[in-house]
């Protein structure tokens, strides 16, 4: 919870209230064996041991990996495995938008909030895994349409 101010300050932005208060409870999160990701405070630049469970950095997928010419209140907060697609909020409306890797002006998909993406997502891919957790058609997309 004490990180999330520290997480503003590095990246030169604010969050929406719904997403530093998925920071505070969560730091970031991996669905569906990394299918979609949720970006946090990441403490150690390790991918072996405990570190390998770190989620991958806000920090850097602001500031280091931003695309040019992305809108200041639009914060990087997740990013899709298959594709590499990014997910963006809105600091101010608290709207989502699913991104291209490297352009921020493609908008591929949006949701009017953090949940309502959360929820239609998780659900979404929820019917692309198998009860054992494995991807039940390999080779068709995990991004929505």
């Amino acid at each position: 919870a004490e990180h999330v101010g520290e997480l503003e300050q590095r990246i030169s932005r604010r969050f929406h209230p719904d997403f530093s208060g998925l920071l505070k409870k969560f730091n970031g999160a991996s669905f569906f064996s990394g299918h979609l990701e949720i970006l946090g405070h990441r403490f150690v630049n390790s991918r072996s041991g405990d570190a390998a469970w770190q989620p991958f950095d806000i920090v850097v997928a602001n500031t280091v990996e931003r695309p040019r010419g992305t809108p200041d209140s639009l914060v990087y907060v997740g990013c899709y495995y298959w594709d590499g697609s990014n997910l963006a909020m809105d600091s101010k409306s608290g709207e989502v938008f699913r991104l291209t890797r490297r352009q921020s002006e493609i908008r591929l998909n949006s949701w009017s909030n953090l949940d309502v993406m959360l929820s239609s997502e998780l659900l979404r891919l929820s019917k692309l895994f198998d009860t054992e957790g494995r991807l039940i058609s390999p080779d068709e997309s995990t991004t929505p349409d």
